[in-house]
């Protein structure tokens, strides 16, 4: 049964009435924070000791000038909240050496594409494109410890960091086995120093017992590097794959003359030359754990 325009009409003019009784509240942004996503107001509820949106109503963000505007029933502790996992899953990611030595891992997210650059225990952020303001200008090229740097992103609300429940709350997102990937990551790092590694669009379809990734020699003095090969990690081998980014489906098909190899390190030493595992042998171990670190922090296998 339609509603009466009439009633309908009177309605809302009742419930204009009643916003109009509550306290309006207006407020600007601080522009210490990056807002990558729409935010939201909440207040503390004392009685039950939780954040709350009970008692906010005509809620209104203004992209524009930065602000936002809220009804409220009464006075108290106000907070700005946002999703923390706007940035996962990850798009795409690479990781490749540089030639002063250090390393740079790339992360591409739904707004921002960030570079870390990992030169021996240090990281920086080299570069952050499409971010919304410049909060973190100061920050830009300068070098932290990690626990540090992330200190820093989290509190300028760039959250690249998953815990360990982000799985419950992240679609698209594939959780590995995580000894094998906490594995990997290490040996990604041992081999960074002269190997690029990159995102495949087929690592979500292997499941939780399989990783998939674009791997290389790189070399950085070069403009042109040799194609990718695809790598294929499990619980109990590595190998190269003949399956390829552009296949219309995935079938790892192990190359021709493939051996068996039990991880990515044992692989390369069965493959590499003599100039790579003395390279690699030389790698300086702080930056072995750093990238190590940073990866495991990341978490790129799973949430990509």
């Amino acid at each position: 049964q339609r509603s009466d325009p009439s009633e309908l009409e009177a309605e809302n003019k009742k419930l204009e009435a009643e916003m109009d009784k509550l306290i309006f509240v207006s407020l600007d942004l601080p522009d210490h924070v990056m807002w990558l996503d729409t935010p939201f107001v909440c207040q503390w509820q004392r009685d039950r000791n939780v954040w709350s949106t009970v008692d906010i109503h005509d809620f209104k963000y203004l992209e524009e000038s930065a602000s936002v505007t809220f009804r409220t029933t009464s006075f108290g502790c106000f907070a700005f909240a946002l999703n923390r996992h706007t940035n996962l899953p990850f798009q795409t990611w690479d990781l490749k050496p540089e030639l002063n030595g250090s390393v740079t891992l790339q992360l591409t997210s739904a707004i921002l594409v960030i570079d870390f650059n990992i030169l021996g225990d240090d990281i920086t952020v080299a570069q952050m494109q499409n971010a919304p303001n410049q909060a973190f200008k100061p920050y830009l090229g300068k070098y932290f410890k990690l626990p540090k740097l992330k200190r820093i992103l989290l509190e300028l609300g760039v959250d690249v960091f998953p815990c360990f429940d982000a799985f419950c709350y992240v679609k698209e997102s594939c959780e590995k086995h995580w000894p094998m990937e906490k594995h990997a990551y290490y040996q990604m790092a041992q081999l960074s120093c002269c190997y690029n590694f990159a995102w495949s669009r087929w690592n979500s379809v292997v499941g939780r017992r399989g990783v998939i990734m674009q791997m290389r020699e790189y070399k950085p003095e070069r403009n042109k590097q040799v194609p990718y090969s695809m790598l294929h990690i499990t619980p109990l081998k590595a190998e190269i794959i003949t399956c390829t980014e552009v296949s219309p489906a995935f079938l790892p098909e192990p190359a021709e003359g493939m051996l068996f190899y039990a991880d990515l390190y044992s692989l390369f030493k069965g493959t590499c030359s003599m100039i790579q595992r003395t390279k690699v042998q030389n790698t300086s171990p702080l930056l072995i754990g750093t990238v190590s670190e940073l990866l495991r922090s990341t978490r790129v296998l799973s949430f990509s």
